[in-house]
């Protein structure tokens, strides 16, 4: 009879040792979100800073580094919202004008970015409030 300990298939330690250290590595994020205010009908754009990423007690690397961009939940970005990031040793740039349907929700977009040298992974997560840019034109044209 078998242990235990070993499980019925004894060769799937490995697989739950990487199963369990890609959780890891991803849930290790600095923890910090980040929240940025954006009206509907104006293009807006945020940008993922590189030297933050690979920042380590305050000294800055030239590692490469990539960034992946979704939205919390779901394999992709909503449909208005884009992504660029020419080299990995670019920031990186979301863009995009929100539509009208997605105000008063806040959109969670999880910024993940890989060290392709060292291959670290860091979460992070950025909240977008989107408001209605209605009311801001109609008290603008009642001052003129």
């Amino acid at each position: 009879m078998r242990c235990c300990a070993a499980g019925p298939w004894p060769h799937s330690g490995g697989a739950l040792t990487t199963l369990l250290l890609t959780a890891f590595l991803l849930s290790s994020a600095d923890g910090n979100n980040g929240t940025v205010n954006w009206k509907t009908k104006q293009a807006h754009s945020y940008i993922i800073s590189r030297k933050k990423a690979v920042e380590k007690n305050g000294e800055i690397s030239n590692d490469p580094i990539t960034f992946n961009t979704n939205l919390m939940g779901y394999p992709d970005r909503p449909g208005w919202l884009r992504y660029i990031q020419r080299t990995p040793y670019s920031d990186g740039v979301l863009y995009g004008s929100p539509t009208v349907e997605n105000v008063g929700k806040p959109t969670i977009i999880e910024i993940t970015a890989y060290n392709r040298r060292t291959f670290e992974t860091a979460r992070h997560n950025l909240i977008i409030n989107i408001m209605s840019a209605e009311g801001m034109w109609r008290k603008e044209l009642l001052v003129f």
